[in-house]
């Protein structure tokens, strides 16, 4: 598959309560988004592969912990192996992925940040960012939305009334990044409209 026609990207970035809000989120996404999803969650190594599982069976979409030079396609989603980064990179062939375990500077493996700005490198204006429920220390992402405005992208956050941890979409809108601020049941509905 050449997955250089592929022209938009979701990602999204999560941490405490995740898992859950993403098992929410997934369930409403449509067998035939022609896009490709990549997820950055603050999980200990181990537990990924099992959250992809989960996820998987409750998607109409295929979903995968991602390994290192994955060539996503379209209604497919990719979750960061936990204590480790993953980014998009292109070359002739199309789009892939990259797991790495460098650097070592930042705060979180997998790094949100990372992974937003990877994507704004590759797909600029066409990057639909999300930032989920987590812990208020937790600024990773913030970053990555500033990429993704900066580009022209688009930022939708979880409405910290509708987190368990509300403190990293607040962090979002704090710093003036998020377009659109939703609970989980209105999201799916946001992200068919950018189809």
């Amino acid at each position: 598959m050449d997955t250089n026609k592929i022209e938009r990207i979701l990602v999204i970035g999560t941490s405490t309560g995740g898992p859950k809000a993403l098992i929410e989120l997934f369930e409403t996404f449509p067998a035939d988004l022609p896009f490709f999803t990549l997820i950055a969650q603050h999980i200990p190594p181990g537990f990924t592969r099992v959250l992809a599982e989960l996820l998987d069976k409750s998607s109409k979409i295929r979903v995968r912990e991602s390994s290192n030079m994955d060539r996503p396609g379209p209604a497919s989603a990719y979750l960061a192996p936990g204590g480790y980064h993953l980014t998009v990179k292109s070359d002739l062939k199309g789009h892939y992925l990259k797991v790495a375990d460098k650097p070592d500077n930042l705060p979180f493996k997998p790094s949100i940040d990372l992974l937003f700005e990877s994507a704004v490198n590759i797909f600029g204006k066409g990057v639909t960012g999300v930032i989920l429920t987590g812990l208020s220390t937790y600024s990773d992402g913030v970053n990555g939305c500033k990429a993704i405005k900066n580009a022209g992208g688009i930022v939708i956050v979880q409405s910290p009334e509708d987190c368990p941890a509300p403190g990293m979409p607040q962090n979002i809108i704090n710093a003036g990044y998020a377009d659109y601020v939703l609970p989980l049941c209105e999201m799916h509905n946001k992200i068919k409209q950018m189809i």
